[in-house]
């Protein structure tokens, strides 16, 4: 795929392991006057605390953050920054871990319709706590949507906004995604967890190495 630019936007990636399997979520943020190697930097510490304090008590003992890397999409070869974490990243859950595909769907709205104009993240470190049949339980949906919901006091010192990035501008006739000349993006306004439970395939074993 071609690379797509998004001006004034960093490309962030959660590094998970789970059962030996790798497991990465990926956020967007939009900083007026773009991003220097500093910047990026801080940006990765901010995103394993805000991990650390938030995400890591709801997830299952199973899963290991190991930390953030952080890349300025603006145009090809900008900066990059990773800050790894070694201690204090196991997730404080002692429920019976999930498989590492069973997941809930956390939904990040804009205000806007169409799919150009919402993203999300496939929650990691399910366990049976969470979890009744098929459904994630509504003390988990408002503990997870909670902590998504203090991402933001993470970003004030960087004076950056968690948007949605849309790269493509739908597909051709044969069903192949259309790169945008520049990417566009929207602030995120919401989140909201589908309290059905998912099934990522990508983080079946054997998918994540």
């Amino acid at each position: 795929m071609a690379f797509v630019p998004v001006a004034d936007t960093a490309k962030v990636a959660l590094l998970f392991t789970q059962y030996g399997q790798k497991l990465v979520n990926t956020l967007w943020f939009k900083r007026t006057g773009g991003w220097s190697e500093t910047n990026l930097h801080d940006l990765c510490i901010a995103m394993n605390s805000w991990v650390v304090n938030e995400l890591l008590p709801l997830q299952s003992n199973t899963v290991t953050f190991n930390g953030t890397e952080a890349v300025d999409m603006s145009a090809p070869g900008q900066e990059g920054s990773f800050v790894p974490l070694t201690s204090g990243n196991v997730g404080g859950q002692t429920a019976t871990g999930s498989p590492s595909n069973v997941t809930g769907a956390m939904a990040f709205k804009t205000g806007l319709t169409g799919r150009s104009n919402r993203g999300r993240n496939f929650l990691i470190g399910m366990n049976s706590a969470a979890i009744t049949g098929d459904s994630i339980t509504p003390v988990a949906v408002g503990l997870f949507t909670a902590a998504y919901n203090e991402l933001a006091s993470y970003l004030t010192t960087l004076a950056a906004d968690h948007v949605v990035a849309s790269l493509y501008s739908g597909v051709d006739s044969d069903g192949k995604p259309i790169p945008r000349t520049a990417g566009v993006v929207h602030a995120v306004t919401a989140y909201v967890l589908d309290a059905a439970l998912d099934s990522m395939r990508r983080r079946l074993i054997g998918r994540g190495q």
